[in-house]
């Protein structure tokens, strides 16, 4: 698949797994408004599909075009610039959960005041909060490890065309000839012009920089995907399915302030 193609490709797929995330998220409220219902791990996997089914769309799209998915160029401006490696950090996912938690105590306590059960986010077990803060400690290392990885790549220099003279001098030399010019050998094996050589040089180092960034890109997103398959193992089918409905909300919510500020 070539640049363009992979581009087309991505934003049709991001178009339709928009309207998708939109019903996926009446299908949560209106399970949350029967109240009575358990919810059960078949309940949650429709979700749990459909972002792995997103972060296997962007791995093929960077296969064909990195650039493209390294600029987020499906994105507004406003989700781009707080972008990080073609989505969202994944220790987001902690704050949401950390978010919904406070949000969801005083209703918790009103539910158990009442004699219910709750099942709530704010309902999490002392062990449950343990590991989902040993979770939150490796998942900060991995996100920084990669930070760092992306500001060498950034950070290294080209290889920058060489002055004139000096590659008019290189040339002589790895040609063997001498100041006057000539070896003598009738057979001499003409060299590259400089510029060439220049040029290609600095293709090869682009080629290896796209590498390295494809490479960071893919791992970001392999992140993404393993915090979230983390975060529904530790959490029980009824708070998983709320910490999808959180991040559902919280994507459209970006969305809707990006599409508003480019409109003003």
């Amino acid at each position: 698949m070539d640049g363009d193609a992979a581009a087309a490709f991505f934003e049709s797929f991001f178009s339709d797994w928009s309207k998708q995330l939109d019903a996926s998220l009446a299908d949560v409220r209106r399970l949350e408004a029967q109240r009575n219902a358990d919810v059960l791990p078949q309940d949650v996997q429709p979700h749990v599909d459909l972002w792995n089914e997103l972060g296997s769309a962007k791995a093929k799209a960077i296969e064909g075009d990195v650039l493209y998915m390294a600029a987020g160029l499906w994105q507004t401006p406003f989700e781009r610039a707080f972008s990080w490696l073609g989505g969202v950090r994944p220790t987001i996912m902690f704050q949401l959960i950390y978010s919904q938690i406070g949000a969801q105590t005083s209703r918790s306590l009103a539910a158990l005041l009442e004699g219910e059960e709750s099942s709530s986010l704010a309902s999490l077990t002392s062990s449950q909060l343990t590991t989902l803060s040993s979770l939150q400690e490796r998942t900060i290392r991995l996100e920084e490890q990669l930070s760092t990885q992306l500001a060498e790549v950034q950070t290294t220099m080209p290889v920058l065309p060489l002055p004139p003279g000096v590659a008019d001098n290189l040339s002589r030399q790895d040609s063997g000839t001498g100041s006057s010019g000539s070896t003598g050998d009738s057979d001499e094996v003409a060299m590259p012009d400089p510029d060439v050589r220049r040029k290609v040089a600095l293709m090869d180092d682009a080629t290896r920089r796209l590498q390295s960034l494809k490479r960071l890109l893919l791992d970001a997103d392999r992140l993404r995907v393993e915090t979230r398959r983390q975060l529904c193992a530790l959490l029980a089918p009824a708070q998983a399915l709320q910490f999808y409905k959180g991040l559902g909300e919280l994507w459209q919510a970006q969305r809707a302030l990006g599409e508003a500020l480019d409109c003003g």
